[in-house]
């Protein structure tokens, strides 16, 4: 059974997030406050059994006011707060092991200074589990070169049937499948671009329903190689294909060598196409990409792979457009969670695929700036003779900001297909 455009309650995905040291010189005043914050865990107490959501509740406090608390579990975050009262809804049933757990939580102040609470032991029953548990795909993969996916989720103690949701909207607002099944694995096809969310429901021989399974999600793409044989997951945003990493080529695509400049004197002032590493480091592995500047980018013999081009900044304004604007579209094509962030991440969904990250530029001097904190994309576009136009996501929020800089700054690069 299929069921199209239901309506049902909105749900959120929140970003987990952590602060990894100060922000950069650039971005905030020096605090010589070295005082950490004092936390503790008032709810649950030690050796408890928890069979049900259990709310902890924390009390914390510090001279400088707190920034931010982190909640973790057998030492992973769960959860973050940024406002009291500090109180966590822990959805105890995915934990439902029969096994002790440790609950523990960090608290950050506005200089940096982190304080840590006592570990509190809890033990959670194998009757806790409340929901099923999803299997497969793994949250946010690439379903890459398919139109179709398989979604397997994890028996739940007595259900005889399950719905399955399947919406293209982070608030559940665009259902695209909904489904009622009574295996633990089904295959369904495409309907939308971009990302896509889903969920389980369990329902026994009666007329019961269990709760809904934590939303996943999953993007369908393509991939592409470039020159020097290097792959890049592709996401379809409004028809139109774009690379979801960033770009790491280091030829043309004739084969000529881009001029690979590390010292800054060299960078400084070049005339030519050329391209670095952030701090002169290749850390691809770690799923960045290379610094190019405009000259680069606009060179005839194109860095972008074959049948692919470095975007204009009109290109880019109509991806922002279909997403919303400015003012929300930075969320929607930002990289999900703290990987790559050394600050907050708020406000990113990646609901488009794009999966930007914070590279960070290389300035017209050779210096490096804000890795970690900022990314900034280049277009082949011309704002004034001496300047290019850049677009650029940041850790604090979800704007898109278009700015323009000196043409021999370094930006990353994502590349759309002709």
């Amino acid at each position: 059974m299929m069921i199209k455009k239901l309506f049902c309650c909105p749900a959120s995905i929140f970003s987990m997030v952590s602060i990894i040291g100060l922000l950069s010189c650039d971005e905030v005043n020096n605090n010589s406050d070295t005082q950490s914050p004092v936390i503790q865990i008032s709810s649950p107490i030690i050796n408890s059994t928890l069979s049900e959501p259990t709310l902890i509740q924390l009390d914390a406090t510090d001279n400088d006011g707190i920034a931010m608390i982190e909640i973790l579990i057998d030492g992973h975050r769960i959860g973050r707060l940024i406002n009291s009262p500090w109180e966590y809804l822990w959805q105890v049933s995915f934990y439902a092991d029969g096994e002790q757990h440790n609950v523990e939580a960090k608290a950050i102040d506005h200089s940096g200074n982190i304080g840590q609470s006592d570990i509190i032991k809890v033990f959670v029953p194998f009757v806790a589990q409340s929901a099923p548990k999803i299997l497969s795909p793994d949250d946010q993969k690439f379903i890459t070169n398919s139109n179709q996916v398989e979604l397997i989720w994890s028996t739940f103690p007595g259900a005889v049937e399950y719905n399955i949701m399947v919406f293209s909207d982070i608030n559940n607002s665009n259902v695209e499948y909904f489904l009622t099944t009574s295996d633990t694995v089904i295959t369904i096809n495409q309907t939308a671009e971009g990302r896509q969310f889903w969920k389980v429901q369990p329902k026994n021989s009666g007329i019961k329903y269990g709760a809904w399974s934590d939303i996943k999600s999953f993007y369908y793409g393509n991939t592409v190689n470039d020159i020097d044989g290097n792959t890049y997951l592709t996401t379809v945003i409004n028809g139109q294909e774009w690379m979801a990493e960033d770009l790491r080529v280091s030829r043309y695509q004739n084969g000529d060598p881009i001029t690979n400049a590390i010292a800054n004197e060299e960078w400084n002032g070049i005339e030519i196409g050329a391209y670095s590493w952030y701090n002169n480091i290749n850390d691809s592995t770690k799923g960045y990409g290379s610094l190019y500047n405009w000259v680069a980018m606009v060179d005839s013999r194109n860095i972008a792979p074959e049948g692919w081009h470095v975007p204009s900044d009109e290109e880019w304004q109509n991806m922002v457009d279909y997403l919303s604007g400015k003012s929300v579209a930075g969320g929607k094509i930002k990289e999900v969670g703290t990987e790559h962030w050394v600050h907050f991440n708020i406000g990113a969904t990646n609901e488009s695929g794009f999966t930007a990250i914070p590279g960070g530029y290389r300035k017209n001097d050779g210096t490096f700036r804000n890795r970690g904190s900022y990314g900034y994309y280049g277009t082949t576009t011309e704002s004034t003779e001496q300047s290019s136009w850049y677009w650029k996501v940041q850790y604090d929020g979800r704007d898109l900001y278009r700015y323009n800089l000196d043409k021999q700054s370094g930006f990353s690069v994502r590349c759309l297909k002709d």
